[in-house]
């Protein structure tokens, strides 16, 4: 007999557990069958070891390992199977001793997946999962360690009783309607938006003050009583809130169409509470944070936990940001106010109901309305906070890996780079800057292996690449830093106000830093500051979910799973303050895993955590980006090529890179195997060369994406339906999207593809590469070689573009490529042009930037265009140069013009490219050579000297 091994996304009989039914001291033999699950390690001939864990009553999650045994990457003789036949292995083992499990724990699932010696190669299951073995001697664990570790919501704790309206009365804030048992509070927080309280007790329940601040609404509002139900309605009818009265239930009713109607409502019972919602036929539902589930949520249910999953790929419910901000294409918003752990079930276990669950805090949900994607998204960052402009170097690439040993090793990738002529703004330092993972917590630089930092950090600078420093909350006990701290109270408490020591800590037995504890908080200011004082670029904040949290630790602002979700939020927002108090004129990069809502406003740029090596785990990636691009975080990347689990391999790596050159960071990460560009082949390296360069020449239009996500919150990255929310037929679309409004990316995701179908919404396109115009609204397939991303343009989109740079070092603001895809029925077309010196925090505030309008007008009466360049918002700033050069290039023009005026100047016409690149400027020139359609295309060069540039007047036919 034999018990089926229980993956997270699907059932494989790759691993068997013999005895099928053990007991709590068993010996147990654990059978692994190659040639089943991903296969990736059939018929393979050398040694395969277990990598394993453990689920146990104590895990934070359904997915999250402990008692992790085996040194990955190493010939482990503890976790070496044996060979029975070619394809089968066994190991027997005493899982209580060999995993070392606590006596008041239970083993609830065994963990593993399989590798060969090295880690090159990795066997999991059918969809390249984890397995996990369901252990059967432990399935009676009592329901509240099994509801704590799964998160279980599937029904509400408590019976439904409903209540009656028994009176209300309106303040300046809003309106409080009396229940037959406690009260409901309806709060104008926003002009776009409401928040709605449910209380049984005496006074209002205390609102939750991290995740959004309110600010004052000028909106005006009247309370009217008609009987069986009452409205809350602002003077203009905009927005009303209708109160049902017998029972209470609220509905919210925009422009007189309903937007949203409680289920049954707001409850609570002791500490668990509930709110559900109504959900209508055709609705679709986006956001929840960071998940490797469909953009559209509709039919999933979630824990709102964060949480590690090690080497995950499509279908990981639970992964490191938790958001509750959930937005339909019913034009609005609604968010869970709390930070509680909890559970979402959008249509789930019944299709036309959402229901949300917590188990402790106060809950309260605040109702976002609008015309569009775009106006919900402003309303939420309104309150939850803007991401401050980031440095302008980390629009760059940079580059990380697990990880660089010593200096040398870090000096030599650089020089390669160089070498390669691979622009590269900055290089990260995995944990071997402070030894090796047992050091973690000395908080300072093993000097042996780094010798002179400053010096090391200094050159880079030089050369205009940043140095990352990882940082990690977690002291080894053995650490130089851990006495001191322990003899503080710095750390997490467990029940007898000691320390708290997790004994199966990954690198060590360790304690978590109590990041709610300000004088903790101070003195870990304190080795900031002294990294900072190196000229230290930027930080990596990791294990911030916390990676491993046990539920009975205790925090100075709560217990471990009340406090859970804050634990990222907090650290960031010391860094923050670190930053205002010590490096007030430089804007700060924290690369985090880990976040809440409002993560954005500490300047954070997360990353989506340690993804699978594989295609599985990069068609993860643009919903998990779109995603938290919806709920407020514009800057959600991956480690591009995949973190863990898979040999290497030049397609997928060549893939992910060209994905990541649009994306909001553009970093390439990954352990086991190469992840710099410059240890690939020279038939890879060529690739990702030019995609890097691509990178580089796009950085006047991305550091203007990263400026309007700073005013507006926009992502940088948006669904292709961010335009019309109506398009309800492209919500399901999520292997394509908008870079900034009118930029289309549609990534290679499958192995060895080389075509793929594209959707390309209402409107003309163009193709990048070889500016052939396309009907949009349409479907297409687009033919994409290795060396090809395709890429498409929206019509009367306006480019700007700059030189080929080193770095972003390089970048002055002084020279633009500007692209003009011309479409005389788009009228009027204007881009705003971001650029400041891309360090000073402070920019915005002081005026220290410009703001350049770029407009095109179309007179089809006149057949003629107008192009204009002037200055618009700014005074400007130190080091901005006094001349500004542009290359003009009017795609789809179909015939030489009549004329080229600047100013009503005539301007030359050039014979041909050679010509019109050496002659002084104001010079045009027309050709028809580059698209295959013989679409002819109007290059011009001039340039501003003060507060406009010439404008333009081209005149087409008489």
């Amino acid at each position: 007999m034999c018990i089926l091994c229980s993956s997270g996304y699907a059932g494989v009989s790759a691993v068997h557990i013999f005895p099928d039914k053990p007991g709590p001291n068993d010996t147990i033999t654990l059978i692994y069958y190659a040639n089943t699950g991903n296969q990736a390690l059939a018929h393979y001939q050398s040694d395969i070891f277990i990598h394993t864990g453990l689920i146990t009553s104590t895990s934070s999650s359904a997915t999250s390992w402990k008692h992790i045994i085996g040194e990955w990457g190493t010939s482990d003789q503890k976790v070496k199977m044996n060979r029975i036949s070619e394809d089968t292995f066994m190991i027997r083992i005493h899982p209580r001793s060999f995993y070392s499990v606590q006596s008041d724990e239970d083993i609830v699932k065994i963990a593993c997946v399989f590798r060969n010696t090295d880690g090159s190669i990795v066997g999991k299951d059918e969809k390249n999962q984890d397995f996990f073995i369901d252990y059967p001697s432990e399935e009676l664990i009592d329901n509240d360690k099994q509801s704590s570790m799964n998160l279980l919501y599937d029904t509400l704790p408590f019976p439904i009783q409903y209540q009656n309206f028994e009176g209300y009365f309106q303040d300046s804030n809003g309106i409080v309607v009396h229940l037959t048992k406690g009260k409901i509070s309806i709060q104008r927080l926003h002009n776009k938006a409401l928040r709605v309280s449910f209380s049984e007790q005496p006074h209002p329940p205390l609102h939750n003050p991290f995740g959004i601040k309110p600010i004052p609404s000028s909106i005006q509002f009247i309370s009217i009583d008609f009987g069986d139900f009452m409205e809350f309605r602002s003077f203009d009818n905009e927005i009303i809130c209708k109160v049902d009265k017998n029972p209470v239930r609220l509905s919210f009713i925009h422009n007189k169409q309903l937007l949203l109607r409680e289920f049954n409502g707001l409850f609570e019972h002791h500490q668990n509470k509930a709110v559900s919602f109504e959900l209508s036929p055709d609705e679709s539902i986006f956001g929840g944070g960071s998940r490797a589930l469909p953009l559209d949520k509709r039919g999933y249910s979630f824990p709102l936990y964060n949480t590690a999953v090690y080497g995950y790929a499509n279908g990981a419910e639970q992964l490191n940001a938790t958001i509750p901000l959930f937005i339909s294409n019913q034009n609005y918003g609604l968010y869970l106010d709390t930070y509680a752990a909890g559970r979402a079930d959008i249509g789930f276990k019944n299709k036309s109901t959402m229901k949300f669950t917590i188990e402790s805090g106060s809950l309260s949900y605040i109702v976002f309305w609008g015309d569009s994607f775009a106006d919900i998204v402003s309303s939420f960052t309104d309150l939850s906070g803007h991401q401050p402009l980031p440095p302008i170097w980390s629009l760059g690439f940079i580059q990380s890996k697990y990880g660089y040993k010593n200096q040398n090793e870090a000096i030599d990738i650089v020089k390669k780079f160089k070498k390669a002529k691979i622009p590269l703004d900055a290089l990260v330092l995995d944990l071997y800057w402070f030894g090796k993972k047992e050091f973690m917590g000395n908080l300072d630089w093993d000097n042996e292996q780094w010798p002179n930092p400053k010096e090391m950090i200094a050159s880079f600078d030089s050369l205009g690449v940043k140095t990352i420093l990882i940082t990690e909350p977690y002291f080894i006990t053995s650490s130089s830093q851990y006495s001191y701290a322990s003899d503080h109270d710095y750390f997490a408490k467990n029940e007898f106000n000691q320390p708290y020591i997790i004994s199966d800590f990954w690198a060590g037995p360790a304690s978590l830093l109590d990041i709610f504890n300000n004088d903790a908080k101070k003195w870990m200011s304190s080795f900031y500051k002294k990294q900072l004082s190196l000229n230290v670029g930027g930080w990596w904040s990791d294990l911030g979910e916390p990676e491993n949290h046990p539920k009975d630790m205790i925090h100075t602002l709560g217990k471990a799973r009340e406090v859970h979700n804050l634990y990222s939020m907090f650290w960031s927002e010391m860094l923050w303050d670190v930053y205002k108090e010590y490096a007030p004129k430089t804007r700060l990069f924290n690369l985090c895993r880990a976040g809440y809502t409002g993560m954005q406003r500490y300047s954070t740029f997360p990353s989506s955590g340690d993804i699978q090596r594989s295609n599985e785990g990069l068609q993860a990636q643009i919903p998990i980006m779109l995603t938290m691009g919806l709920n407020g975080v514009g800057y959600m990347h991956s480690d591009l090529g995949g973190f863990t689990g898979g040999p290497q391999n030049d397609d997928l790596y060549i893939r992910w890179l060209q994905f990541g050159a649009f994306c909001p960071i553009m970093r390439a990460h990954g352990e086991g195997v190469p992840s710099e560009p410059v240890n690939y082949p020279d038939s890879v390296l060529s690739i990702i060369r030019e995609y890097i360069k691509l990178r580089t020449r796009f950085l006047p239009y991305n550091y203007t994406l990263a400026w309007e996500n700073s005013q507006k919150g926009f992502p940088l990255a948006r669904p292709i339906f961010w335009n019309d929310i109506a398009y309800s037929n492209y919500t399901e679309i999520q292997d394509e999207y908008l870079w900034g409004n009118n930029i289309l990316i549609a990534p290679i995701l499958e192995a060895g593809k080389r075509k793929r179908n594209v959707i390309l919404p209402h409107g003309n396109w163009f193709d990048y590469w070889s500016n052939t115009k396309i009907t949009g609204n349409s479907s297409l397939d687009v033919l994409a070689p290795i060396s090809a991303l395709p890429i498409f343009i929206k019509a009367g989109t306006i480019l700007p573009l700059t030189k080929e740079l080193e770095n972003t070092q390089q970048y002055k603001a002084d020279t633009f490529y500007v692209l003009y895809y011309r479409d005389t029925t788009v009228k009027e077309n204007t881009f705003d042009l971001f650029t400041d010196n891309g360090k000073d925090p402070m920019s915005m505030k002081d005026s220290a930037y410009r703001l350049i309008e770029f407009k095109a007008i179309e007179s089809n009466i006149h057949k003629e265009t107008q192009f204009s360049i002037q200055y618009k918002q700014g005074k400007g700033f130190t080091g901005e140069p006094s001349k500004r050069s542009f290359h003009l290039n009017f795609i789809n023009v179909e015939h030489a013009p009549i004329s080229v005026k600047a100013n009503n100047i005539s301007m030359k016409l050039a014979k041909d490219e050679g010509s019109f690149l050496k002659s002084k400027v104001p010079i045009a020139w027309y050709t028809t050579t580059k698209n295959n359609n013989k679409v002819g295309e109007l290059h011009i060069r001039y340039s501003m000297n003060g507060e406009k540039a010439p404008i333009l007047s081209i005149v087409h036919s008489k």
